[in-house]
């Protein structure tokens, strides 16, 4: 669902989404949305249906997990709660069901503007009576800034005599300015009669001030002397942002510096790598010659929107200069190939790019061979 303008939910209105699996309501707002006291976004008991879902619990008694692990079930408390799956920074699935109690649904709120609820945005499993409960589902909101007094809730349903409770569902918040109250945002566990075994867990809360969600981190790279290498992010915002990549030219626990398009050197001057598109999604990144005889580099990314920055995980690109004829393999084939191009005083022999080709270059080729990748 996309609407342009400010959205309204009025009291005693809901928005949701139809029961069973491949279900979820996603909602992208240009603008304001408002809830208020008495409407709902409500998908509770909207998610995987009586005996299914990753999380679903064991035998008829024991509650489905998803954030959290559901309760177990049995007078003996013999039968296991469902497991723990899907993403607590961008939560995405059903809830899983207690075989009776049906798991929570899925809402994704993007908003531009102003997110106020003063009614609720529900996610809750459905109770299993004297069986397993279903799970809380997921909720994942982005929006400029969220205020309100009412509930955002993904919690576990509950359960009688031998049943197990349903485990906490998942929610995730990004927001630049929040000032809807901590104690109405819940992903508790399911409650149950029987014993303490038998509660659900709760589930995961993530709340980020910030609207950008990193949602792929950089990978770091081993590439061989005469290849290259590429670091990628996907970030995604309710509005605009901006990328920057990073690196550590004076190697690790030092100051990071932005790249820039081409030739970058280290604190001595040495030019030790090329790259391009330092502000886009994908780095690519050839060494130089000079880079052979450093240690790896640390690369990141920093993404800035209206709300401030937040920066990748650290990715690091190793040069393997053993690996002479770029096989992704150190062996004797890198030898013979090193040694041919040495006796024949060719230039590629030439490993500390100091002009000559002599027993230095072989040496260092050797050591660098020896350790190997």
């Amino acid at each position: 669902l996309t609407h342009v303008g400010t959205m309204i939910v009025r009291n005693g209105a809901s928005l949701s989404h139809r029961r069973g699996g491949g279900s979820s309501l996603s909602i992208n707002v240009t603008g304001d949305v408002v809830i208020e006291a008495g409407g709902s976004i409500e998908v509770s008991g909207r998610g995987y249906w009586h005996g299914l879902g990753p999380g679903d619990g064991a035998g008829y008694e024991a509650g489905g997990g998803y954030g959290g692990r559901g309760g177990r079930g049995g007078w003996q408390s013999n039968f296991l709660g469902g497991a723990l799956y899907g993403s607590p920074f961008f939560p995405t699935d059903l809830g899983s069901s207690g075989h009776v109690g049906v798991g929570g649904g899925a809402v994704r709120l993007v908003v531009s503007g102003a997110l106020t609820v003063d009614g609720s945005v529900l996610a809750n499993g459905g109770n299993g009576g004297a069986y397993g409960s279903g799970s809380g589902g997921s909720i994942w909101i982005s929006a400029g800034t969220l205020t309100g007094v009412g509930a955002i809730r993904a919690n576990g349903g509950s359960s009688t005599n031998y049943g197990g409770g349903g485990g906490g569902g998942r929610i995730a918040v990004y927001v630049c300015e929040m000032t809807f109250p901590l104690d109405e945002t819940s992903v508790l566990g399911g409650s149950a009669s029987y014993s303490p075994q038998h509660f659900g867990d709760p589930g995961t809360l993530f709340e980020s001030a910030n609207t950008v969600a990193i949602l792929s981190q950089p990978s770091s790279q081993v590439v061989c002397a005469e290849g290259s290498g590429a670091f990628s992010i996907i970030a995604s915002d309710i509005g605009s942002f901006t990328l920057q990549w990073q690196w550590q030219p004076a190697g690790a626990a030092t100051a990071w510096v932005d790249l820039v398009a081409g030739d970058n050197a280290e604190v001595g001057g040495v030019p030790v790598v090329h790259v391009a598109d330092v502000n886009g999604d994908t780095l690519g990144v050839v060494p130089l010659a000079g880079y052979v005889d450093f240690a790896p580099r640390a690369f990141r990314c920093v993404v800035a929107n209206a709300c401030g920055e937040v920066i990748s995980d650290e990715a690091t690109l190793t040069v393997c200069a053993g690996d002479f004829n770029c096989d992704g393999f150190v062996n004797g084939l890198d030898y013979d190939a090193y040694a041919e191009l040495f006796e024949g005083g060719e230039i590629g022999a030439d490993v500390n790019n100091d002009g000559f080709v002599n027993g230095i270059d072989y040496d260092l080729f050797a050591e660098h061979f020896e350790a190997g990748c």
